[in-house]
């Protein structure tokens, strides 16, 4: 179990690192083109302190995140053994593909000048969380 939690720690630092590159740099974005609803965050809290703030989180909530991940995954190792579609564990890539498709759908919804960000952003984390991590695990 050890080894699941510090193969998903670093996959949750990798993926700090880059958001920490690639977070100010949608809000740039999203700040250069503003919808009617970021006009408004906007008057409330300043560019800068967004920014401020997704690097300040971005490290620990993604080592958590990353941790919990791979604990799940050596749990499921366990208890559902048998690869498939290139991981070590496909009921956990499965099951991790599917949960972030769920949880990007609203957002896709939401944002939609951002959806091609957001499908990166999403790919990005299944590859991480679903290939990667069970094979820093193994």
């Amino acid at each position: 179990m050890i080894e699941g939690a510090i193969a998903g720690a670093f996959s949750g630092l990798f993926m700090a690192a880059i958001t920490v590159v690639a977070g100010p740099i949608m809000l740039f974005r999203m700040a250069k083109n503003p919808s009617p609803s970021f006009l408004a965050l906007q008057a409330r809290i300043p560019p800068i302190y967004m920014t401020m703030g997704i690097v300040a989180t971005a490290y620990p909530g993604w080592a958590i995140i990353g941790v919990t991940t791979g604990i799940l995954y050596s749990i499921s190792a366990q208890e559902w053994p048998g690869s498939g579609l290139g991981s070590s564990n496909l009921v956990y890539t499965v099951a991790v593909t599917a949960i972030l498709v769920i949880m990007a759908a609203p957002f896709a919804v939401l944002l939609k000048k951002n959806r091609r960000a957001i499908a990166a952003a999403t790919l990005l984390m299944v590859v991480v969380f679903g290939w990667l991590l069970p094979f820093l695990a193994r």
